[in-house]
């Protein structure tokens, strides 16, 4: 599987792979903004809905983060293998 690289500044950016899937790849920056926004909404008024909401955004961005590099680490196995 061939990926295309992401662009540096770019924010959760979508490729696809050479197999025609989609791809989105996401950053450490992408979780750090996430975290910071729900940290800022959590030492705030804003509701607890609210705050909830931000928090399961943040750990989803985390899960599929290691989801990512997990698949990069497997195709890069692969790719040595043969």
């Amino acid at each position: 599987m061939t990926v295309e690289k992401r662009p540096p500044d770019a924010p959760l950016w979508v490729g696809m792979t050479s197999d025609g899937d989609f791809r989105i790849d996401i950053s450490d920056s992408d979780i750090r903004h996430a975290k910071v926004s729900w940290l800022t909404a959590w030492e705030s008024d804003v509701t607890n809905v609210r705050v909830s909401a931000l928090y399961e955004e943040y750990a989803g961005l985390v899960r599929a983060q290691a989801q990512q590099i997990a698949e990069d680490f497997r195709a890069g196995e692969a790719s040595t293998l043969g």
